[in-house]
């Protein structure tokens, strides 16, 4: 306990002084953000990079791709400065501001049928004997399908649980099985260019990607310029 509060007091010490330094100059510090996977919010790094260096180059921004659970723990007690994840239900140490909601999509390999349906939204029901490549069961993705699944009365058959959006699009394009992403992420990851989209699910199924910031710790200089071009970049 002694230690995680010690690393706290050193980060702090070290941003207040850089701050002092730099009073009348331009923003300078490093910030850190995650970028929970499986969501849009992984094709925002490059903007936000590319903001920042425009506008406070002097600030070293370090970005995280990880699980949403894992990124809201680091944001609880001070390791990372905010985040954008999944979920909008209330967390113990941390605030979720909600950004946009994104619909999930059926992605599967090219040539794919699936039985009598020919319609551009699949029923879930439909989804009962085909093979499913989901994020395990810990990330927010994998809860928000077996809860829609749940509901729909459908048993689905998961054959591989895979983080990576490469290795997941490698999987799907060799016809290991399927997958439910964003459609976001199918129609802009090169990984699954060719495979074939679909809806999924009626009411669709939909996930709230929220930016999660510390309810006890407040952001430093940078840190707050860093939010405002993140929020700019979502906005735009």
């Amino acid at each position: 306990m002694l230690y995680r509060h010690a690393q706290l007091l050193l980060k702090q010490i070290e941003q207040a002084k850089i701050d002092i330094d730099n009073s009348s100059k331009s923003l300078a510090g490093r910030v850190s953000i995650g970028l929970a996977t499986y969501s849009t919010s992984s094709a925002l790094s490059l903007p936000i990079l590319k903001e920042m260096k425009a506008l406070h180059p002097q600030i070293i921004v370090h970005i995280n791709d990880s699980f949403g659970h894992v990124l809201s723990e680091l944001i609880m007690t001070g390791r990372m400065d905010m985040a954008v994840i999944y979920g909008s239900e209330p967390i113990k140490g941390v605030t979720l501001r909600p950004l946009f909601r994104e619909e999930l999509f059926l992605v599967s390999p090219p040539g794919t049928s699936f039985g009598k349906s020919t319609s551009e939204t699949l029923p879930l029901s439909a989804l009962a004997d085909v093979p499913l490549l989901l994020p395990s069961k810990g990330h927010f993705l994998r809860r928000l399908i077996d809860e829609s699944m749940g509901r729909a009365r459908v048993a689905h058959k998961v054959v591989s649980e895979i983080e990576s959006v490469s290795s997941l699009g490698a999987a799907v394009m060799d016809g290991l099985g399927s997958t439910i992403i964003p459609a976001s992420v199918a129609a802009g990851a090169s990984s699954f260019a060719g495979a074939r989209h679909q809806a999924a699910g009626a009411p669709v199924i939909e996930a709230t990607v929220s930016l999660c910031t510390s309810d006890h710790l407040p952001l430093s200089e940078p840190a707050l310029a860093v939010r405002s071009v993140l929020l700019d970049v979502i906005e735009n």
